[in-house]
């Protein structure tokens, strides 16, 4: 695709300045798939020229993920890790923003256990209880975004070779969060605009 990495960058900023609006001096959590690793250091890239005092990473892998269904000791689905809820407190209740860039295999734990898989989500929701808390009530600036992986673009595309999916998907990523080239800010500006101009229609109706 011709001019790939700049509407990357563009799209990375657009997540920054727009989504998570980050402040001076706020931190930036950001939770991202290895297979995306290129992309979160656009992302922190942008949030420090924005004035973030630091950013801190939590890496994913499809493949490591897998294998903890598939082979970890069967108790440590019904175990909440300290550490785990301290770091989530603790970002949240300073006001941290909180990046998550989406792009897992849809297919990844089809072969494992579903009855692991909801303790899990159990376990998971009471280490994350203040946190959600704290989300839901918008306390901290949060974004959610998404970028190709093979595995997800060949899904989404099947008839695609590889690398012709990942460019495909790309291109309706873009499309759907108005990423054009030297464009991006403008778009967003009048898309905003749209929004409350429909929101000042809606609430005349009562």
């Amino acid at each position: 695709m011709k001019y790939l990495k700049e509407l990357q960058n563009e799209y990375a900023h657009l997540v920054i300045n727009e989504g998570l609006r980050i402040q001076k001096g706020q931190r930036l959590v950001i939770n991202c798939p290895v297979e995306g690793a290129y992309f979160a250091r656009l992302c922190a890239k942008a949030a420090y020229e924005a004035g973030c005092k630091d950013v801190l990473m939590r890496w994913t892998d499809d493949t490591m993920t897998k294998y903890h269904y598939l082979y970890a000791a069967d108790e440590v689905f019904d175990e909440v890790n300290d550490w785990d809820t301290l770091m989530l407190d603790t970002v949240s209740a300073e006001g941290a923003a909180w990046l998550a860039i989406a792009a897992a295999d849809p297919e990844n734990l089809k072969d494992c256990d579903p009855e692991r898989l909801h303790r899990a989500q159990i376990s998971s929701g009471k280490a994350r209880e203040n946190f959600r808390k704290r989300e839901q009530n918008n306390d901290f600036p949060w974004c959610v975004c998404s970028i190709p992986t093979a595995a997800w673009a060949k899904a989404v595309f099947p008839d695609l070779e590889s690398g012709d999916a990942v460019e495909r998907l790309w291109k309706e990523i873009f499309s759907a969060c108005r990423v054009e080239l030297g464009k991006t800010e403008e778009n967003w500006k009048q898309h905003t605009k749209d929004i409350q101009r429909h929101v000042e229609m809606l609430n005349a109706y009562n």
